[in-house]
């Protein structure tokens, strides 16, 4: 939604990320205690992670989103692009990556309609693996899960809508433990 004081979407990221700056709350990679990094990466869907029908710019996946470059073939690139200077950490921490959409069409999701065009982007993956993730915490879904696929610990710790027939978690999930490291999905 276009407004006088944010003529467009980035112009909300960016005014969202000065915000975080000023409250000092950390939205770039940071150590967060000996030896384990935190590496958040910005992302945006690619409709070619839908596997099984052609994107269709028509479907107004994100209606409130007003972008200054194509939502279907640049966006997303340029997100990525962003996160290039944090992808090579300069020590042996274990990293744990986090982003908002799915990195891998093999994990779970709801795949009806034309949802799975907006449900991920696999060039997430190869952004987290340059980081040496050694667990990568994603959203979008609704389904929980935590799985390894290539060595990497990918989980999804939805806590659902009320309306949705998958029990709600009990609490937090324990994805990294001092003693004996990732521990979510084992």
């Amino acid at each position: 939604v276009r407004t006088a004081r944010f003529p467009d979407s980035l112009a909300k990221l960016f005014a969202l990320l000065r915000a975080c700056d000023e409250l000092e709350v950390d939205v770039a990679p940071a150590r967060i205690c000996q030896d384990v990094t935190i590496v958040p990466l910005f992302s945006w869907y690619n409709a070619e992670f839908d596997k099984r029908s052609r994107p269709d710019p028509n479907h107004g996946h994100d209606s409130q989103c007003v972008w200054p470059l194509d939502a279907q073939t640049q966006l997303w690139k340029w997100l990525l692009k962003l996160n290039e200077v944090h992808l090579r950490p300069p020590n042996q921490d274990t990293v744990l990556s986090c982003s908002h959409f799915l990195p891998l069409a093999t994990l779970p999701f709801d795949s009806s309609g034309k949802a799975a065009q907006a449900m991920g982007c696999e060039e997430i993956e190869d952004q987290l693996r340059l980081a040496k993730s050694a667990a990568h915490v994603y959203g979008h879904s609704t389904i929980r899960s935590a799985q390894v696929h290539g060595g990497i610990c990918f989980v999804n710790h939805a806590l659902n809508l009320p309306s949705e027939e998958q029990a709600q978690p009990d609490g937090p999930l324990l994805l990294f433990d001092g003693m004996k490291g990732v521990v979510a999905g084992k």
